[in-house]
């Protein structure tokens, strides 16, 4: 969906809200969006004290206002919203007002829509931030983003986490965001990666792997530092999941992400041949028997794509062009 000009989004929010457009807030991070679905969305904020925060939105002469309860990071779910709307929001906490914003919900079965993949965010901060702005120059606002894991070098740093959502900012305020767990994240129970995801609700035994539905499609992200061999319940959840969409006559596409590739002509496919072969073996044979069509991996730090002639009608694409 075409969204209008920001200067008339800017200048209807103000109108609803009944305040000025402000500069950018200095917030920590955020505000950020993440699970968006046809009648809601997840906008996400953390602060440097505790305060509410309410999240004020509209679309046409559609408006509305949650507020969260006092804290130093908020989830606040937007919900009761139309299909394939673009809602324009801003956050206020405290003193601080975040820059308006918009998004758009998830759209009808076979409406066209576009995202963003990347991944291996981690050392470059320089690439980073030229991808987001490629990103941005090039598309606009996708309505998501997927990227394909190692968002930093080491999970545990908290200033990496920062520079990431610094980077991000501005993509992440329009694109709901959808990680994938690589090696470098540290995806524990007590990690920056759990607090700071919002991750779709999934009957998966892990919250890292789960599936979410967007039109006409199904997008199944697996951590694949995770077990994922025949017999696993990692293996056992992604076979029940295609197995449950083979049977709804209105997925009409399904699209896998994991970090690790099964096929890449890297470093890691030529010196760490195994976990290719593990993925290749245990994974790639359940999508091509499901009729998945793209699986997008990183790991690698460069661009490449498989010939699906050659795969068994999958196309694999490495994405970690950082």
């Amino acid at each position: 969906m075409t969204r209008l000009p920001l200067s008339r989004r800017l200048a209807a929010l103000a109108l609803f809200a009944g305040l000025p457009v402000a500069a950018r807030a200095a917030f920590v991070k955020g505000p950020y969006l993440q699970d968006v679905a046809q009648d809601g969305v997840v906008v996400s904020v953390q602060l440097d004290a505790e305060s509410p925060c309410t999240v004020d939105w509209s679309a046409g002469d559609e408006t509305g206002s949650v507020t969260s309860p006092s804290a130093d990071f908020h989830e606040v779910a937007l919900t009761g919203l139309s299909t394939g709307t673009v809602y324009d929001y801003r956050v206020t906490c405290g003193d601080d007002v975040s820059d308006p914003a918009s998004f758009v919900t998830a759209p009808h079965v076979d409406a066209p829509f576009a995202f963003v993949v990347m991944g291996d965010t981690r050392t470059d901060t320089e690439a980073h931030q030229g991808v987001v702005g490629a990103v941005l120059s090039a598309v606009g606002e996708p309505d998501f983003y997927v990227n394909t894991g190692d968002l930093v070098e080491n999970g545990d740093d908290g200033d990496q986490w920062s520079d990431f959502f610094d980077i991000e900012r501005d993509l992440l305020a329009g694109a709901p965001f959808y990680p994938v767990a690589g090696n470098h994240d540290d995806v524990a129970n007590d990690s920056y990666y759990v607090q700071f995801f919002h991750l779709p609700a999934s009957d998966a035994p892990s919250e890292n792997w789960y599936a979410f539905r967007y039109g006409n499609a199904l997008f199944v992200v697996l951590d694949t530092n995770e077990d994922f061999v025949t017999g696993s319940e990692q293996a056992d959840w992604l076979e029940a999941t295609l197995d449950s969409a083979d049977a709804d006559p209105t997925i009409r596409h399904v699209f896998a992400f994991f970090h690790h590739p099964a096929y890449s002509s890297g470093a890691h496919g030529v010196f760490d041949a195994d976990e290719c072969a593990e993925v290749r073996t245990y994974i790639a044979p359940v999508l091509a028997e499901h009729g998945v069509e793209i699986v997008f991996n990183g790991h690698d730090h460069h661009y490449e794509r498989s010939y699906p002639e050659l795969t068994d009608g999958v196309t694999w694409v490495v994405t970690g062009a950082m």
